[in-house]
């Protein structure tokens, strides 16, 4: 138990780590690339990656890799554990093999599709579509380690090697950009990267873990179940990818081009907002298998407890970020990009909003997965595309990005609502509980929090960057004390205090 706690909180700082990397990539590193190798270029590397990406879904076989093997592991049969790793990393075989018979026949059409691109660009995008093709094909396989590390609770070199991945990917290509390499090293240099870590994975998994993968293993039976459940696990992955990025599609088609702009710039903020409210999600999986083998009351409880403590440390992650940037992210987005795109502030508010409830029940959304209900979850998710798709064209037309993002957020509101419901009559799961225990108890700090960073924010003369860091400092000042003094229990502090001591 303490192996995996250890596992878990170290592995959480090393996630966080590794979105910090993201951020200041995205933030400085990005922007420099694009400079070095020209916009040109960068919208051709752009246009294949996405492209490929296009057909790179997994159906949900990672998710698979980490519930089976978590489930045998706590069931202590390694023999099936073997056997379903086998299975699985066959199965991407076989998908690895579709999509190169996909690409190489997509290669062929390629110039009937982009018909827009001058002759010596689809020259060069052409060479970039075989690249990443490549890169892509070679990668695609070995996510099945991934599963594999996060079932045996080995979160520590799992997310090493994810932030040793970014780095290499952003060193290297810096290096290579100085000596004057063009566009095309961004793709060596991720296969590069790329290479790199499997083969760690692979020495790490080979050095601790007792796996045998068992490649000569076949059982019709399981591999139905498989698909059942990836399949149904890749339509709610897949239908809240939809709901954002067929947004600019539906602006295109009943607003205009300002609106998809400002809508973009809202998703990319929502984008860093939820990278780091989701970089612990997936890790209690492996705990929640081991709760399953308990008596279904006893099971419960666990996990309710969990659900509970977990959820209260990223309600208030989150309350830190939504209500930062609800006092300050109209100067933030006027700061960056300016006054015309103010109305992001109110988008980003919108698309956020399910969250406040939706992030901190990550425990329950993973237990769905334990307990192998996410064909009931698929269909939620798709009900609320439904809904998404009868009011997402009428709010866009009258209202624009705003109206989108009032769609977007209805939907999710309602998937949560959903979601709610099944936890409590499908799981059997005391949500009740959960809503007293983090966010009554959670109420008084809340709105002490909110009350005093309002007078703070408002209260500040200072304008300009310097003003907005020191307003910022100032909200994360008042984080701290209301969370010591108010919001934590007494337990959460003595805990605190005690690992503070030990280290």
């Amino acid at each position: 138990m303490k192996e995996s706690n250890r596992q878990i909180g170290l592995g959480a700082v090393l996630s966080y780590l590794g979105v910090a990397v993201g951020i200041v990539a995205g933030l400085l590193y990005n922007p420099w690339m694009i400079n070095m190798i020209g916009k040109s270029d960068y919208a051709l590397y752009t246009l294949a990656m996405s492209l490929i990406n296009t057909f790179l879904v997994d159906f949900g076989l990672s998710m698979a890799t980490q519930r089976y093997a978590a489930k045998f592991i706590a069931e202590k049969n390694q023999t099936a554990v073997n056997n379903i790793v086998g299975l699985i990393f066959k199965l991407y075989l076989i998908i690895t093999a579709i999509l190169t018979v996909l690409f190489t026949i997509l290669f062929f059409f390629l110039e009937n599709i982009y018909t827009g691109l001058q002759p010596a660009e689809f020259q060069k995008f052409s060479v970039l579509y075989i690249m990443v093709a490549i890169y892509s094909i070679t990668s695609f396989p070995f996510i099945t380690l991934k599963g594999v590390l996060s079932a045996y609770e080995k979160f520590i070199p799992l997310k090493v090697c994810d932030l040793l991945y970014k780095i290499l990917t952003v060193g290297l290509t810096i290096i290579a950009l100085l000596m004057g390499y063009g566009v095309y090293i961004l793709v060596v240099v991720n296969l590069i990267s790329s290479i790199i870590v499997i083969a760690i994975r692979i020495i790490i998994i080979k050095r601790t873990i007792p796996l045998k993968m068992n490649l000569k293993y076949h059982n019709k039976q399981e591999v139905k179940e498989l698909f059942g459940f990836s399949i149904w696990t890749s339509v709610s992955t897949i239908v809240m990818r939809l709901l954002i990025s067929l947004a600019p599609s539906i602006l295109g088609v009943v607003s205009d081009s300002s609106s998809i702009a400002v809508f973009g710039y809202a998703v990319s903020i929502e984008s860093y907002i939820y990278s780091f409210v989701n970089a612990i999600n997936g890790f209690f999986l492996p705990k929640l298998s081991r709760f399953s083998v308990y008596e279904d009351e006893v099971a419960r409880k666990k996990v309710m407890d969990l659900m509970v403590s977990v959820g209260r440390y990223i309600l208030y992650l989150y309350a830190l970020m939504y209500v930062g940037f609800l006092m300050l992210g109209d100067k933030f987005v006027i700061l960056t990009v300016g006054s015309g795109y103010y109305e992001s502030f109110i988008c980003t508010l919108l698309i956020c909003a399910y969250g406040i409830v939706a992030y901190p029940q990550q425990i329950g959304n993973t237990y769905t997965v334990v307990k192998n209900k996410v064909k009931k979850r698929g269909i939620i998710s798709l009900v609320c595309m439904a809904l998404y798709g009868i009011i997402a064209f009428p709010l866009s037309k009258y209202f624009g990005c705003i109206g989108i993002s009032v769609a977007i957020c209805v939907a999710l509101v309602a998937q949560t609502i959903l979601m709610n419901i099944m936890f409590k009559k499908d799981l059997k799961l005391d949500i009740g509980k959960f809503f007293k225990e983090c966010y009554l108890k959670s109420l008084p700090g809340m709105l002490v929090f909110i009350a005093l960073s309002f007078v703070a924010t408002r209260s500040i003369p200072l304008t300009g960057w310097f003003g907005f860091g020191v307003k910022t400092a100032s909200i994360i000042v008042i984080f701290a004390v209301v969370l010591l003094t108010m919001l934590l229990s007494r337990n959460e502090r003595k805990s605190i205090k005690k690992r503070i001591v030990k280290r």
